[in-house]
Parts: C-alpha cells; structure tokens; sequence
C-alpha cells in the first residue's frame, strides 16, 4: 500500500470539514428561524418565563420556550415555515405553555430579516414594540426634542392628506390611520404638515405618519431600517407636555417638537362605557367559536377573553360589554384576532362581521328606533279634574296680581 502525502491528506480532511459546515448550516436554516426578545425590566420582572407562540393559515401551530442568552436578551427558534408569532410573558410556576398560563403578551408580530424584537409598551392590553438586526436592540428615536430622520423613500406624490396613527396614550384611537380627528394641517409658513397633542401624559409613545386615512403608505423612523419606510417613531417626554408632530411631504422627514402643557388632549382616550351594551357579531369569517377581549373596566378577563354565546336562530354571536370599557378585540382563540376595536357601540351601532379585521362596529340591521308614546285621552274623571286644576290656578294668578305676591 502507498504512502499518502501529507499535504493531500490534509487537503481532504479539509474539504471534508467545510462539507460538513456547509450541510450543519443548511440543515439549520431548514430546521427554523432565530428570533429574539428584549423583554426589558418591567417584563422580567417577578421571575417571568417567556415563549413564543407561533401559527400559519393552514398549518396548524405551537409554541416554543426561549432560553436567557444573558444580557436581557432571549432566543427562541421558531420551526421553519412559521413567520406569524406572538412573544409571550408566562407563569414562571408553570411548565406547559398555554394561554392560560401567560401573564402577558405581544400584538400580533411577523418575523423578518431584523430578527430582535424590544417591548417599548409593557403593560399595554397587548405590548408593543420595535424591531431591530441583532447589533440594534433596544434601537429606535428617544432623543430630545425635535429629532428626526431622512427616510430614503420618494416624496408623498402629491399626496395632501396625512394622519398621525399610533398608541392610544397618544393619539386617543389606537393606531387607526382612519381617524380624521388626527388629520394633519399644512402650514404655510413651515412648508411642514402638523398635528399637535395637548396635554400628553410623561411616558413613551411610539407613531407613524400616514396617507389618505390608510396603511398603503406610512412614515415613522428610518434609524433601523425596518418596516415601510422605518420602524415607528418612537418619543419619550419626562413630564406632561404637549407634543406637536411634523411631516415634510416632499423629504417624508417625520418629526416633533414639544411645548408647555394647554391642559387634556383633544385626542385623550375615551372614558368608556357609561353603561353595559350587548354587541353581537356576524361569523362571516367562519371562525369554530368567537371570544370577546375587552378592557378599561373593573371587569378583567384574561386572553383570549370570554367565548361569546351562540343564537343559531339568528346565526349570531352574543355578549355584554360591561361599563367603563374602552377597547374591545374580537378573536377565535386561536390566534387570529381584530385590531383594537377603539371606537364603543352603541344601542343601535353595536354589530361586527368579522371578515374585516381591521373594522369597528356598524349599525345593528335588527335595530328598531322606539316609537314615541302616543299621548292618551282623558277620560271624563280625567277632564273633570283637569279643569278644577286649571280654575285654582287662574284664582291664583289673581290674587297674586291683586296683591303683588
């Protein structure tokens, strides 16, 4: 048998170890994605555990834990074929992963190439918060006063309407780009489109810039790069201030300055519900069940909700929203769910169809307007004791005529 030259055999281990790496990698990729959660002090706190729930349309779906990678930093591998997640605080007494046993969750998310994801709004009904690639986490715009960035996007084209969408504590209507009572007004003198808010709580709010009452274009902060034309815009103010946000139509720089505090917002939250309503909505969607999620008053469910009551006489769902509520989401407790339903019902506007997740409550097709009462006619009692009524007070009048009393 013949020697093999060293060199050779060395070039074969080699090349056999990069084939190696090579198949490693892509046996990796194909196993799942690598997402990762900044949960921040407030999520970390009492000792929380954390998982990520995980589904796609037809796919079914799961959850996964996530481990601590130090540094407050936590990584889950979601399996391959998933990009819809929710990051979830759990029970740290529990072991099984279930909605029962979460303390608090995410909105809705879509994993991208910008795999970190940090919690900016922990207590929210439904925490939100900002992406960013793993050398950005915790990025987004907290600076002073009057920060901004140039989004490298072209201009609006012309386009002249503008809302500013973003949380609640801020913008009264959670991110709903259709609310008109968050238009923007252009300033001459400026050259800038404005919207001011009066009287905004110290804290952090995050918001983004959008065209004609609709997501089809928005502008937040480009510091990440993530999202349409940036992430949200993200602000933090120490005390209450009134904060006045600014787009440049032409550059698509969104911006903000604040001044001294005029009182309340105009766009303050509703304070709910002043009495029960029953709500009822069209499974247009075919959900199996429908829940109802609603918060704001001393009510408290936990996610999903309540399982709504079925009519199968009329083919609706049923339930009461209680006093003092001040945003409802409908779902299917299984992961699909309606934006922040903001906007309350009233007695004669409190139906849903659930094919557009994105909608608020119409009017009730059942809805009857009361009629008024037809005013009665006396009988001859009645009448009889109608005018001796009538005749003491014309003696009345007199005498206090007569007598100037």
């Amino acid at each position: 048998m013949k020697n093999i030259n060293s060199k050779l055999l060395l070039a074969i281990l080699l090349t056999f170890t990069m084939l190696l790496g090579m198949v490693s990698v892509t046996a990796f990729a194909a196993d799942g994605t690598a997402v990762y959660l900044e949960p921040g002090a407030d999520w970390e706190s009492d000792g929380a555990r954390f998982a990520v729930y995980y589904w796609a349309d037809g796919s079914g779906d799961g959850w996964v834990d996530m481990t601590n990678e130090g540094d407050g930093i936590y990584k889950a591998v979601v399996p391959a074929g998933y990009t819809n997640i929710i990051f979830c605080r759990m029970n740290p007494d529990t072991a099984d992963n279930t909605w029962d046993n979460k303390w608090n969750q995410t909105v809705d998310l879509t994993i991208s190439a910008d795999d970190t994801f940090t919690i900016t709004d922990p207590w929210a009904a439904l925490s939100s918060g900002t992406w960013a690639s793993g050398t950005e986490v915790g990025g987004g715009s907290t600076g002073d006063s009057g920060d901004s960035g140039s989004v490298e996007v072209p201009s609006a084209d012309g386009i002249t309407l503008f809302t500013v969408a973003g949380v609640s504590g801020l913008c009264g209507a959670e991110w709903d780009p259709s609310y008109s009572g968050n238009d923007m007004t252009y300033n001459a003198k400026t050259g800038l489109y404005e919207k001011t808010f009066t009287g905004v709580a110290a804290g952090t709010y995050e918001f983004k810039v959008a065209a004609n009452h609709g997501w089809d274009k928005s502008w937040g902060d480009p510091i990440n790069g993530v999202g349409q034309y940036g992430t949200d815009y993200q602000i933090t103010i120490n005390e209450e201030l009134n904060v006045t946000i600014t787009f440049n139509a032409t550059t698509c720089e969104v911006s903000y300055y604040t001044s001294e505090s005029t009182g309340p917002s105009e766009s303050a939250p509703s304070l709910g519900l002043e009495d029960d309503v029953d709500v009822y909505v069209e499974n247009a969607a075919g959900w199996n069940v429908v829940y109802i999620y609603y918060w704001g008053g001393e009510s408290v469910v936990d996610w999903p909700g309540i399982m709504m009551d079925y009519d199968d006489e009329n083919d609706l769902w049923y339930a009461t929203v209680p006093a003092g509520t001040t945003g409802v989401i409908f779902n299917d407790g299984n992961g699909t769910q309606t934006k922040d339903i903001v906007v309350m019902p009233t007695e004669s506007d409190n139906y849903f169809i659930n094919d557009d997740l994105n909608g608020d409550f119409v009017r009730n097709p059942n809805y009857v307007e009361p009629t008024p009462e037809e005013p009665t006619e006396l009988n001859w009692l009645q009448e009889i004791a109608l005018s001796i009524l009538l005749f003491l007070r014309s003696i009345e009048d007199f005498f206090k005529g007569l007598f100037g009393g």
